[in-house]
């Protein structure tokens, strides 16, 4: 199923099925990265980067994988604890992890919260005034949202929960056991544990029964189609962060490879790598990869050498092959850099380097300088089509094919002494 959120397609289909045999052979084969926040938050550099592909899921260091169509599932001692609530990753919430940049998740779940709220309740007619009709099915997708709008009020959570009662009708109960038992008295008599349990429990209860009571959504017109999905899939998880939240395949583990702080806790929260580095060194640089070369497009918003240097230092840190680079040389140029490095060093994987704004494709500084201010990382989605077309040639003047296919036949000489 492909959902459709303001004219963009949310891409529902599983990781794994890119590694599928009938896959594009000619599109290049997918390598996603994050990083695990708890190593994150700790300033720890080792074993934080976490890598995806179609086939295999897991953290670079120390190399423990598994299979991505299980990365899902609940684990313990290295078995599989399958659950039929558990489906395995697809590219929405993959496309979430690359995205999250913002460590904090008690913002970002604050701010997509708002927004999915804001789009759901501007579909509806009561968003258009009080006195617009609602049906009965409308009513209810009203009282869930703001059960998740206003889950801190107490006092409103029990007369949202009231309205459920009345418009669901003689068949609330079988839609919510828990909603059935609960009266005013019971409410007020219980602490805030017990409420927040009994609130998780009808709005569970409630989502799984949707397609009982909220088949009149189905009926109405595509974009309620899409909020019947939303409400289904994504609404839950604002009751327990779970973007970015996948099972510890690691947990309980016994394995003198593995550290036992990474074997603690039965959850792993992933974010977008870039946090820590902008550029995916650390997956090519993987031992078992054994490269030969590594071309990067640079796109650090600060340094055209920031992303270089902290690959630099992973790889010192974790005993990697890296050629040797005089940052404080290079140093000059940062302002102003060239089209195109290269580093190199004998028995180590050649690094060829192109930063996106250079004095090749901008001709001069104040031109790069320009250009670094007009993309800079932090802003919404591009929409402006000249914009985008802009950046896209000059990015397309950086593939310096001659440069580029020279090396690959160093390296590949290189290789034949070898064997």
């Amino acid at each position: 199923m492909t959902c459709v959120i303001k004219g963009v397609p949310l891409e529902t289909r599983t990781l794994s099925d890119e590694g599928s045999r009938d896959r594009d052979s000619a599109n290049p084969y997918p390598l996603y990265s994050a990083i695990d926040r708890a190593f994150f938050d700790k300033d720890e550099a080792k074993e934080l980067w976490f890598e995806l592909s179609p086939h295999e899921a897991g953290f670079t260091e120390p190399g423990a994988f598994v299979k991505t169509s299980l990365l899902k599932q609940d684990f313990e001692g290295g078995r599989v604890k399958y659950s039929p609530k558990r489906k395995p990753m697809d590219m929405v919430q993959l496309q979430g992890i690359s995205g999250s940049v913002f460590g904090d998740w008690k913002e970002n779940k604050e701010h997509i919260k708002k927004h999915i709220l804001d789009w759901i309740k501007s579909l509806f007619p009561w968003s258009q005034g009080e006195a617009a009709p609602l049906s009965g099915v409308l009513k209810i997708v009203m009282a869930l949202v703001e059960l998740v709008e206003y889950n801190h009020d107490m006092d409103y959570y029990h007369t949202v929960l009231a309205r459920l009662k009345s418009v669901l009708g003689e068949d609330y109960g079988k839609f919510s056991p828990t909603l059935l038992e609960l009266d005013y008295e019971m409410w007020t008599d219980m602490n805030d544990q017990e409420r927040k349990q009994h609130m998780e429990n009808i709005f569970e209860e409630l989502i799984g029964s949707v397609d009982e009571w909220g088949q009149e959504l189905n009926n109405l017109n595509n974009k309620l189609t899409d909020v019947w999905w939303v409400i289904k899939h994504i609404l839950p998880l604002f009751y327990e962060w779970q973007f970015g939240n996948v099972a510890n395949f690691l947990y309980q583990i016994n394995d003198p490879k593995v550290p036992e702080k990474m074997c603690k806790e039965d959850t792993m929260h992933l974010i977008d790598a870039g946090l820590f580095l902008n550029s995916p060194y650390p997956s090519v640089l993987r031992e078992a990869r054994d490269v030969d070369i590594i071309v990067s497009f640079d796109f650090s918003e600060i340094s055209p050498f920031k992303s270089l240097e902290g690959a630099w230092h992973y790889a010192a840190a974790n005993q990697r092959a890296f050629p040797d680079i005089d940052f404080k040389a290079l140093k000059p140029e940062s302002d102003c850099p060239k089209s195109f490095y290269v580093f190199e060093e004998e028995g180590k994987p050649t690094v060829i380097h192109i930063p996106l704004f250079n004095i090749k494709n901008c001709k001069d500084e104040a031109t790069i300088q320009q250009e670094w201010r007009k993309y800079a990382t932090f802003q919404m989605t591009y929409r402006d089509k000249k914009k985008i077309d802009h950046l896209a040639d000059l990015a397309a003047e950086n593939v310096n094919r001659d440069g580029i296919l020279k090396e690959i036949r160093k390296a590949a000489e290189r290789r034949k002494a070898k064997h």
